[in-house]
């Protein structure tokens, strides 16, 4: 990367960095204005200059363009709190979209290569369930049900009914529980592969990614919350099979994410009862052990089953709770 692409790409960090601290502070939608601006210059700007660095030492590399295309569509997130209706509709449409470079970041590490089988095919999913799954929200009802009101209203509704809403956000809920579980679990493989000054590499970046996603607990969207809570389900699972104990790390997260989901008001726990019981059987239904080990099998009728169970589940619930049933 040149001197002067440099000096560029900082400067539209932080114009970029700027319109979304301004947008925030002056929402009338957010109620956390100085800790979600805090938080969001803090995130955006790290991704952007670490990505910036590995260009510059290392352009041979895509980490560094994955790291950098974080950060710069990270702040993105921050058109969801514009007051004007057409504007927040289009930005909750792609606000999300920062996770497609994280997925293939995550993947991609250390070589910053992804195999075309699965590192490809699940950061194409990914970029389909971002783009996909907001607007599909935004067409049945004015305000996600995980908003209490707080949310701008939906300029693309098609049909009224927050039955349908609900049920399309619980089912694109248990879509991202299991392409979660699915990224975690390439990522154990790899992990279990890999030398121990490799795992010593890989270790620093998957905590990483696991707290920037933690980090962003509220992001409106299709259970984007729920599905976190889901990975931390997962990696309950897979610390336990891997060290026969329950009380780790993962653990720890959820009590420390479960306080601040009790403490704090406004956010939907019971989306992260559900993403986190989603997580725990989704991950039980395709992992099992073999010699000690963790293995991840085929798609085979159980794992379907699985699946399709879990679905049914949280659909059913959805269904329930809007007829006042549950």
């Amino acid at each position: 990367m040149s001197r002067r692409a440099l000096v560029l790409a900082v400067v539209v960090a932080l114009v970029e960095a700027a319109v979304a601290a301004y947008v925030v502070l002056t929402s009338d939608i957010e109620h956390h204005r100085y800790a979600t601006t805090a938080l969001a210059l803090t995130a955006g700007l790290s991704f952007v200059a670490a990505g910036l660095v590995a260009l510059r030492r290392r352009p041979e590399n895509r980490t560094g363009f994955y790291l950098a295309a974080v950060g710069y569509l990270w702040f993105l997130g921050a058109a969801g709190d514009i007051d004007n209706s057409a504007l927040n509709t289009a930005g909750r449409v792609v606000s999300n979209l920062a996770f497609v470079p994280f997925a293939a970041l995550v993947l991609a590490f250390p070589t910053g290569r992804l195999a075309r089988i699965p590192d490809r095919l699940l950061v194409r999913i990914t970029a389909l369930f971002v783009v996909v799954g907001p607007a599909s929200l935004l067409l049945f009802d004015e305000q996600p049900p995980s908003c209490n009101n707080d949310c701008g209203r939906s300029d693309i509704v098609v049909y009224h009914s927050p039955t349908i809403e609900r049920v399309v956000d619980d089912v694109w809920a248990a879509i991202t529980v299991a392409i979660i579980v699915a990224v975690v679990g390439v990522l154990v493989v790899r992990w279990r592969r890999a030398s121990e000054s490799l795992r010593r590499l890989l270790l620093p970046v998957y905590l990483a990614a696991a707290g920037a996603l933690v980090a962003q607990p509220n992001a409106v969207t299709v259970g984007a919350s729920g599905a976190i809570f889901g990975l931390l389900g997962a990696g309950v699972i897979l610390e336990w099979r891997a060290t026969g104990s329950l009380a780790g790390n993962y653990l720890t997260l959820i009590i420390i994410n479960l306080g601040i989901s009790f403490a704090v008001p406004g956010i939907s726990i019971g989306g992260h009862i559900g993403g986190l019981i989603g997580g725990f059987l989704v991950t039980l239904g395709f992992t099992h052990l073999h010699g000690g080990r963790t293995t991840f099998g085929g798609i085979t009728g159980a794992h379907a089953a699985t699946l399709i169970a879990v679905g049914v589940g949280a659909v059913l619930i959805a269904y329930w709770k809007v007829r006042g049933l549950a």
